[in-house]
């Protein structure tokens, strides 16, 4: 920590905007969020489609 504490400088801003939300990580990143998020609502509508809306309060 001492090496990079002596090798740091302070940060001025350019007129440069940068930013990577449209970036391949991002992009692969809300894609497994997504799936993630699509999975879970899976979960609970099969509850409401068998058990309808008392059977999907009565998991909560």
């Amino acid at each position: 920590m001492g090496n990079i504490r002596h090798n740091m400088s302070p940060y001025k801003a350019g007129s440069h905007i940068m930013t990577d939300d449209k970036a391949p990580v991002e992009l692969l990143g809300m894609q497994i969020i997504d799936g993630l998020i699509k999975n879970e609502v899976e979960y609970y509508r099969r509850i409401y489609e068998e058990e309808g809306l008392q059977g999907l309060l009565g998991r909560l």
